[in-house]
């Protein structure tokens, strides 16, 4: 399985080196990832030559191997990928972000279980992530915070969470 890992925003300079911003919480990961892959316009593997931070607020240049300027031109706003098997093994809680999209929330109430939605996207706000919650026509932001999430159980596919109507009412 493919995880998008990074945006090509643009070339910098005239051999090749591209301008790529990380997607979410990849910033520290992206020195590590020694192969890259796009899937359009064609599936392809990149290697990576040199990978060193940018100008600019989250901005990294990387040059690939067997790239020239041309072929990088073609790649801007174009997404990377990285293979789920190549990511670096977790310790306890953590996971990585698309563990958490496509995962239900749901509330535990007296008699029933209440459907919230599906989290579509996660977004790092500092301490603690922001989930997009699709739910119908609306969507809602969720803190990942043991306020509201007592659990989220990847086996099952569902985050577990308690007394969000407020926090649900006052984004409608």
């Amino acid at each position: 399985m493919l995880i998008p890992v990074a945006k090509v925003l643009g070339l910098h300079g005239l051999k090749g080196e591209m301008r790529i911003s990380p997607l979410g919480f990849f910033q520290d990961l992206l020195f590590l990832i020694k192969l890259f892959y796009l899937k359009f316009p064609q599936e392809r593997v990149l290697e990576v030559e040199t990978l060193r931070k940018g100008p600019g607020y989250n901005i990294f240049l990387v040059k690939f191997k067997n790239l020239d300027y041309e072929e990088a031109k073609k790649l801007i706003h174009q997404e990377l990928y990285l293979k789920v098997e190549d990511l670096p093994p977790l310790e306890g809680e953590e996971f990585y972000f698309y563990q958490i999209i496509g995962l239900e929330v749901r509330e535990k109430t007296k008699d029933k279980e209440k459907f919230w939605g599906k989290v579509v996207e996660v977004m790092p706000v500092g301490e603690y992530e922001l989930l997009l919650v699709k739910r119908d026509k609306e969507n809602f932001y969720l803190p990942l915070v043991e306020e509201y999430v007592e659990e989220v159980d990847f086996e099952k596919g569902i985050i577990w969470v308690k007394d969000i109507k407020p926090l649900v009412e006052v984004q409608s």
